[in-house]
């Protein structure tokens, strides 16, 4: 009976036949089983396989080298056939750079934009361990919402106190618009109060000064480099002094690097916040839980979940504040605030995640067109290139030979597009800026996602581009395409239909879209808001000299025959959001405790703003107690208090008790369009709230009344600068982003449709 054949190792034999398939020089894979079973013969099947594997093992480097130098050689030669097809059909060529390099800046800009909006707040260096306490409030709604940024003073402190895996907390609290004065030089400025840690939580680099002290004292202050600049020059600013609103002065004990544009906490100083206890005379009042104004900040231990620290605040609620507290306290990490938070009383106006996930399918279907177009010039175009192909392949070239060619064409043509679209990227950088309002710049040195996403597209671009044509053009069958029978087969043609097909309704898509979004901002400009916002100047009164003389003010501006009319408020008519509690006479159950908005006006309110008055009359000089105890209200406020005839009602409105319904006016939009009209009242009790001073011009020389509305507001207030603004201007920032968004939209809608 014969031996049984011995077999040389499964996995040496089956790595030898992989090098088989691609060299001739390993052939001889049947001489190595035959000399393989004559040493298993002499020395045992052990020697046997030692010697069989150090025989493929030995090869590999070989092998290595030989697929290299194969490699390189074809490389070489595809190269040069997709350089010569370049230039042979340089109509077909430029359309198919022209479509895809428009469609990679598209994608690129995007991608840029998208990029910097996931960046914010990335550049502190504890980033990933910060975050932010919110509070919800049920029934403290506002603005359509309960949710609110602001929370206690003690809670900080409370925080590291209770819970040891809290490493640091911070408190921060606004302070805008304040009159900063040094010698003759004054400016309004943005800043904040903070705490004296505030530095060793966040990384904002100081210049000048110690982090541990710069916040330690009453009235310390921290400028930015640029506040510095601004008001000393070249002068050392450490040690001088500052006052702020003509009430107190500030000693300077640092100065700061510029915040990042990519920051929520955005400021031109800081000042210590223990200098609110020393304003307000009130020691302790950072400790007093009834009062949520500030901002709560804190550093979390590494690898430690914010969620499980969050389980613990219904106890700890329990434990400082009180068990019928309704109050629920979240957690926001840090970098999730710019694009996930939408709630009350933030420091910045935030973006949406969800204009960042439409921007991002809109790049992706611009790129995706662009590749449309150039799979159905390669297929249309395909019964040109076969005689090349039947040659080819006559020749000895295999089906994947003639694969990787179109492949490595299409992704010659993507690295060619990628490089004017950069140069693309470059131009139209500055005016794309403009639109989104952010500093963005292309950066390969520091921003090392940014080559590897260019690597990504011309992967995508050239793989998803090419591979249907690579696979459609290398099936060809020689026979057919030689003998000039061939014919582009009936499934390519469908194809093609089936693509265009997608990109006209893609397109059809987007412009359905665009109009749709130019209707709303349409509407949203042109829409009647119940009050008039056109040519009516805004200038701040702030300054207390001016309140006093308001009278006098206004009969100098109604001097002028520009000037229509004048008036004064505590709020802008589109923007009025301090609230309060209704209670009224008979004290009903049902109707006290309403929430309702409110606002100090003047006599001339309802006029220069042309608010229609439906009943009663307006406030008026011939009385006197229309100074303290008149009230006029809103539609909506009468409908929710239940009134038929509210004229003459006793009403209280803080800061307005026992007062009286004088008037009640059409409903206008003292808010957002997407909030509902809210119950409104108006009175005049204090007039030292008013902050704003209007003036109603005409249209005739508008410049010219600038400089007299100048003169004049300088003739009554010598510190306080000289800022206006146009009440519409203020409108149209309320829908900036939509504005924003609808002008990237209906940019890159164009492209899409061009390409």
């Amino acid at each position: 009976m014969s031996k049984k054949p011995v077999h040389p190792p499964y996995l040496a034999k089956k790595l030898l036949s992989f090098m088989r398939r691609y060299s001739e020089e390993y052939s001889s894979g049947g001489d190595l089983v035959e000399e393989y079973r004559e040493i298993a013969k002499e020395r045992g099947k052990c020697g046997a396989i030692f010697w069989y594997w150090w025989q493929v093992l030995y090869a590999i480097p070989t092998y290595i080298l030989l697929q290299i130098e194969f490699g390189g050689t074809m490389f070489k030669n595809y190269f040069k056939i997709a350089l010569r097809n370049i230039k042979r059909q340089k109509g077909y060529s430029f359309i198919n750079i022209a479509g895809l390099s428009v469609g990679m800046a598209c994608f690129i800009l995007i991608l840029l934009y998208v990029q910097y909006e996931l960046s914010f707040d990335t550049f502190h260096e504890k980033a990933d361990r910060l975050y932010r306490i919110i509070s919800r409030q049920p029934g403290h709604n506002y603005l359509g919402q309960d949710y609110w940024a602001r929370t206690s003073g003690p809670l900080a402190p409370a925080l590291v106190e209770e819970y040891p895996e809290v490493v640091n907390a911070t408190r921060i609290e606004v302070f805008t618009n304040a009159l900063i004065i040094y010698k003759d030089k004054s400016f309004y400025e943005a800043g904040i109060y903070a705490d004296e840690n505030f530095f060793d939580v966040f990384t904002f680099p100081l210049l000048r000064g110690e982090e541990k002290t710069a916040l330690k004292e009453p009235f310390s202050l921290v400028i930015t480099e640029k506040m510095a600049k601004k008001y000393f020059g070249d002068e050392e600013p450490i040690g001088k002094t500052l006052n702020i609103d003509e009430r107190y002065d500030v000693k300077i004990t640092g100065i700061i690097k510029e915040p990042p544009k990519n920051s929520h906490i955005c400021f031109d100083f800081i000042s210590s916040l223990i200098t609110l206890e020393a304003l307000r005379g009130k020691k302790g009042i950072l400790e007093n839980w009834n009062y949520s104004g500030y901002l709560t900040y804190f550093e979390l231990q590494k690898n430690f979940s914010y969620k499980e620290l969050e389980k613990k605040f219904p106890a700890f609620i329990d434990k400082y504040i009180g068990a019928t507290s309704k109050i629920i306290y979240i957690i926001q990490p840090l970098k999730s605030i710019h694009l996930h938070s939408h709630v009350n009383g933030e420091l910045s106006q935030n973006n949406d995640i969800k204009y960042i996930y439409l921007f991002m399918a809109v790049g992706f279907i611009i790129l995706i067109i662009a590749c449309i177009n150039y799979i159905n010039f390669s297929t249309a175009r395909s019964t040109k290139r076969a005689k090349e192909i039947g040659i080819r392949k006559v020749a000895g070239a295999q089906r994947l030979h003639l694969f990787k060619q179109f492949i490595g064409e299409s992704v010659l043509l993507s690295i060619i597009s990628l490089v004017i679209s950069i140069f693309l990227v470059v131009l139209m950088l500055p005016s794309f800026n403009f639109f989104v309002d952010r500093p963005i710049a292309i950066n390969f040195f520091k921003n090392t996602v940014f080559p590897l996403s260019l690597f990504g597209i011309i992967l995508f671009t050239g793989i998803l581009s090419g591979i249907y044509p690579a696979l459609f053009l290398s099936a060809f069958q020689p026979v057919k395409v030689l003998k000039s029978s061939f014919v582009s087969g009936s499934k390519s043609s469908m194809l093609r239909n089936i693509l265009v097909v997608a990109q006209f309704s893609i397109s059809i898509i987007f412009i359905a879209g665009t109009i749709t979004i130019y209707k709303q901002l349409h509407y949203i400009k042109n829409r009647k808001l119940g009050c008039n916002r056109e040519h009516i100047v805004v200038m701040n009164l702030k300054d207390k000299e001016q309140r006093r003389n308001l009278q006098t003010i206004k009969t100098e501006l109604l001097r002028n025959p520009e000037i229509i009319g004048v008036s004064a408020s505590q709020k802008l008519p589109i923007k009025i959001n301090s609230t309060s509690r209704v209670q009224l006479e008979g004290n009903n159950s049902r109707q006290v405790g309403m929430p309702i908005f409110f606002s100090t006006v003047d006599h001339d309110f309802l006029d220069v703003f042309e608010i229609e008055l439906l009943s009663g009359r307006n406030f008026s000089r011939e009385f006197d107690t229309d100074n303290s105890k008149a009230v006029i209200l809103n539609e909506t406020a009468v409908k929710k208090l239940g009134w038929e005839n509210p004229i003459g009602k006793k009403i209280s409105v803080w800061p307005v008790k026992d007062g009286r319904v004088v008037g009640v006016v059409k409903d206008f939009h003292f808010q957002s369009f997407h909030l509902d009209i809210e119950p409104l009242a108006l009175h005049m009790l204090r007039r030292d709230w008013y902050s704003y001073l209007f003036a109603k011009i005409k249209t005739g020389d508008i410049p010219g009344t600038l400089r007299f509305l100048e003169k004049t507001y300088k003739k009554f207030s010598l510190k306080h600068p000289f800022e206006h603004y146009f009440l519409d201007e203020s409108f149209n920032r309320m829908y900036n982003a939509e504005q924003k968004f609808g002008s990237i939209f209906g940019y890159f809608s164009s492209l899409a449709i061009f390409i």
